[in-house]
């Protein structure tokens, strides 16, 4: 079952974050929970079946620029040891894939890290091509957006 993500998720989301490498608290990730939530652009997307939790999507609307229509952007996107390999992330990003297009969305990225061979794989097999580079830059110092 994949259902939307509620403020009481905040402990299994961080469970999740950590197994993605982004360790952190339920307590450090409500508020981020409640500040996508309380947006119409953002998603947060839970798989789960009757032993507990097996995944998350987060997922943003983004306009851009450089197109007519927004972008919708996987901004995360981890399932448990357990249930890899299994189908539930190909799940969760059909299912985003949907909201994205009825949203109005005429493109649909991920970015991964370099080091995540496997994702960039998983990625591929569900149509995505590779177009480009990111770079990151951390800010010391700066206010929130």
């Amino acid at each position: 079952m994949v259902r939307a993500a509620t403020a009481g998720d905040a402990a299994t989301i961080a469970a999740l974050l950590g197994e993605l490498g982004y360790p952190a608290d339920a307590a450090a990730v409500a508020p981020r929970i409640a500040r996508l939530l309380a947006r119409t652009d953002q998603k947060i997307l839970i798989a789960e079946d009757a032993r507990g939790v097996l995944g998350l999507l987060a997922l943003a609307a983004v306009p851009m620029l450089e197109y007519e229509q927004d972008v919708a952007l996987i901004t995360a996107l981890v399932i448990t040891e357990r249930a890899r390999g299994t189908g539930i992330g190909r799940e969760l990003v059909a299912r985003a894939e949907s909201l994205a297009a009825a949203a109005g969305a005429t493109r649909f990225m991920v970015t991964t890290h370099v080091r995540r061979a496997g994702a960039h794989a998983f990625y591929e097999r569900l149509g995505f091509e590779l177009t480009g580079r990111r770079y990151v830059k951390e800010l010391k110092g700066g206010a929130r957006c």
